[in-house]
């Protein structure tokens, strides 16, 4: 949790919290941990692909 505050003369300062909600997890829980399927990521950039598909004859 992150806090924060601001002084001000003659007022009670101002308080800001961020976060603070607790984190929970199960003791019995089973992580798979499964290889994607399919095609991942392109071995040429999106932008090698789109120039060379706009020189390409038609």
């Amino acid at each position: 949790m992150l806090q924060t505050e601001v002084k001000r003369e003659g007022k009670k300062p101002l308080v800001a919290y961020f976060g603070g909600f607790k984190l929970g997890y199960k003791k019995d829980s089973v992580i798979v941990d499964a290889m994607p399927t399919g095609k991942v990521f392109s071995i040429k950039s999106q932008l090698i692909d789109r120039l060379t598909h706009l020189h390409a004859p038609f």
